[in-house]
């Protein structure tokens, strides 16, 4: 999803909230994701990225963005050129509470094999 279409969604959700708490929840939702100002290029900021998600990935890349991390995904070299998450005092220590069974990501349409990764 391009950051134009995000913007379009964003309006209509908005123009269909015509109660001030609904519009209060959709401010709140949508603050991980700031979207600009008038210019020509798009900027944005992710929550997840302390000081700024690092710069010059290719604009072929996946930006994919989760309550608990974001992350550029190349599509070329099949893995992420970077990832960047929250840690928090409450986050540390609750990992051994936590499945560590895989589960399936709608963000990957077919299993990889092995030779998927050759020359990645």
């Amino acid at each position: 999803v391009q950051l134009t279409e995000i913007s379009k969604l964003k309006m209509v959700i908005w123009k269909e909230a015509n109660n001030i708490g609904l519009r209060l929840f959709f401010l709140l939702a949508c603050s991980g994701l700031v979207l600009p100002g008038l210019g020509a290029a798009q900027t944005y900021k992710i929550t997840h990225c302390y000081q700024g998600c690092p710069q010059g990935t290719s604009a072929m890349n996946h930006l994919i963005i989760r309550p608990i991390y974001a992350l550029s995904y190349n599509t070329e070299r099949k893995s992420a050129d970077w990832v960047a998450y929250k840690v928090s005092a409450g986050s540390i220590g609750i990992a051994s509470s936590l499945s560590r069974r895989p589960r399936s990501d709608s963000f990957v349409s077919d299993t990889l094999t092995e030779t998927d990764f050759l020359n990645a």
